[in-house]
């Protein structure tokens, strides 16, 4: 984590001043969930996390836009990301977020977040005309 925090890859969203959701973002993943391929045309998405008292205002999508703005940036065609291979409910977020899943990562993936989830990039519009709630506009910085 202090590496992507040394590295500018780690944002924060906030809202009046109060940090409300980060998201971290680079090229890498752990061994054995995406082939070299995957990777070198995407940008990753790890420790997405939002205030739990800021649930259902959309931080979350604010996140993931930033992430695909991220990504049409360095010219990347896809968003993926690793999800716990038991976490359902995390997997239906995602699905609902637009993501797809990939596949389970296969044995040689040694973690419990083999659930390999992809969205195209070129399927988000960009945040700038991204509607958000009135009073909630995270504002995201490194």
């Amino acid at each position: 984590m202090s590496r992507s925090v040394r590295n500018d890859e780690t944002w924060i969203a906030e809202i009046d001043g109060i940090s409300v959701g980060t998201i971290t973002v680079n090229e890498r993943a752990d061994e054995g969930l995406w082939s070299p391929g995957e990777l070198a045309d995407a940008v990753v998405i790890h420790y997405m996390i939002v205030d739990l008292r800021f649930a259902g205002h959309n931080i979350g999508t604010a996140l993931l836009s930033h992430a695909a703005d991220l990504a049409r940036a360095r010219h990347r065609s896809w968003v993926r990301l690793d999800a716990w291979t038991t976490n359902h409910a995390l997997h239906e977020y995602y699905r609902r977020a637009g993501f797809t899943l990939a596949r389970i990562a296969g044995p040689e993936a040694t973690g419990p977040s083999r659930a390999l989830f992809e969205r195209p990039t070129a399927s988000w519009v960009p945040t700038a005309a991204t509607a958000e709630p009135p009073g909630l506009k995270p504002k995201l910085h490194a």
